[in-house]
């Protein structure tokens, strides 16, 4: 067994020595290609032990490791057993341990489709919200590696390429071949594998307007102006998109990239069907309403915090809703026969109201631009309760005001509401 030097091991972890497995596991594999070591995998596809494991081919990884246990107490090689707390990795669908395996794939040289999309971010091309995801962006971008974008999976989009029985060369086409581009023999059988799901997802901005034929919808539809997603696909869609967009097209597929908060329970853990912790939208709705969970998430969109969400939080929105439905029902009964807008402007109350139901307008108006949706939400929900409901309204109950705004009819009230 050789014994080499190299960076990657931490002197002052453990021993300060390890032992290198370039076969089943990633780092490995980087530090055995610095050092010209071979390769050599020593488990099948269903995770047992094959061939080359000599005396224990045949035996699942887990009968092997208590087999060889067993044989080193035999031998007298065994020193001794302890309990070390350590990270592995695990299938995140049935909980498995996951053993990796070198096996041969095909690759994207992604460090070409890099460059023109990391341009177009730094030029503000394409402008990624809010802003601190850029670095995150960056990160990636310059030290991306090759791309593997095959899977060995029932459901997908077959890899396009050909393999010949006669001359071993493969054919790449758009459509079915009936032989070989080389040899024009028939015996050909098409690659098993299929595309990552990511692959083909990175298509979508263009491959659905009818690309690669310039299209009216793809003239008229691309790029587009604005993509709304998670920020934990940003490098495995929305990098891809622009990548593979940018190389197909020529041009960016869209101008900004909204990155809304990740939405998680109420203690803060991620939803997952495993935890049984997923909030259905749809309970929520039943219990207090669409437009009592639409405010409570646009109120709780802020930048760089993840969303959590409660049936506290949800109902605290309700009650801002029943607010407003309470209003219109009284303004309404007052003055919604009111057809033609007659507010009267030299009232001081309804100058008061107007001033500040520009300035909230004005307000939402540049926190929609800047894609800062809590600040539209609070900012309606302030005009809304403490100054049109609790003051201005509240003002004209008072029985001579009221009777007085009807004969007049004024329709300030009215007006306002409409607004909003």
């Amino acid at each position: 067994i050789p014994v080499i030097a190299d960076d990657y091991v931490d002197p002052q972890f453990g021993t300060g020595v390890l032992k290198i497995t370039p076969g089943h596991d990633v780092n490995d594999y980087t530090v055995g290609k610095r050092h010209g070591l071979g390769v050599l995998t020593i488990l099948d596809d269903e995770a047992r032990v094959n061939e080359k494991g000599g005396a224990y081919s045949g035996l699942s990884r887990e009968k092997a490791r208590d087999k060889i246990l067993e044989d080193l107490k035999k031998a007298d090689l065994f020193v001794s057993e302890e309990e070390r707390p350590h990270n592995v990795g695990h299938c995140d669908r049935c909980a498995t341990v996951v053993e990796p395996k070198v096996s041969a794939q095909w690759f994207v040289k992604a460090e070409i489709l890099a460059q023109p999309a990391i341009e177009a971010v730094k030029t503000k091309k394409i402008k990624i919200l809010p802003e601190e995801w850029e670095k995150v962006y960056f990160e990636w971008m310059n030290n991306i590696r090759p791309w593997c974008i095959s899977r060995q999976l029932w459901w997908g989009h077959r890899i396009p390429v050909w393999y010949c029985k006669d001359c071993s060369k493969m054919t790449v086409a758009v459509t079915t071949p009936t032989v070989c581009q080389s040899c024009k023999s028939s015996q050909i059988h098409q690659e098993e594998d299929v595309l990552d799901t990511w692959f083909s997802s990175g298509l979508w901005p263009f491959s659905t307007l009818g690309w690669p034929a310039k299209t009216e919808d793809f003239q008229t539809f691309y790029p587009n102006d604005v993509l709304e997603t998670g920020f934990d696909i940003l490098f495995f869609w929305v990098a891809r998109m622009i990548m593979l967009g940018m190389r197909m097209t020529g041009e960016i597929p869209f101008h900004t990239v909204y990155l809304h908060p990740m939405v998680r329970d109420e203690q803060g853990q991620k939803m997952s069907k495993t935890k049984g912790n997923v909030i259905d939208p749809l309970e929520i709705i039943d219990r207090m309403g669409a437009d009592s969970l639409r405010f409570f998430l646009a109120w709780n969109a802020y930048h760089g915090r993840d969303l959590r969400v409660s049936d506290e939080g949800v109902e605290g929105c309700r009650n801002f809703v029943t607010k407003l439905w309470n209003v219109s029902k009284f303004v309404m009964m007052h003055f919604g026969h009111l057809t033609a807008s007659q507010s009267d402007k030299k009232n001081i109350p309804n100058q008061w109201i107007l001033s500040r139901l520009n300035a909230t307008k004005r307000q939402v108006a540049e926190s929609l631009e800047n894609y800062r949706f809590f600040e539209a939400a609070q900012a309606l929900y302030h005009f809304l309760w403490n100054e049109y409901c609790d003051w201005f309204i509240e003002f004209i109950k008072e029985k001579n005001e009221l009777e007085a705004r009807r004969e007049k009819k004024d329709s300030t009230a009215l007006d306002v509401l409409e607004e909003v």
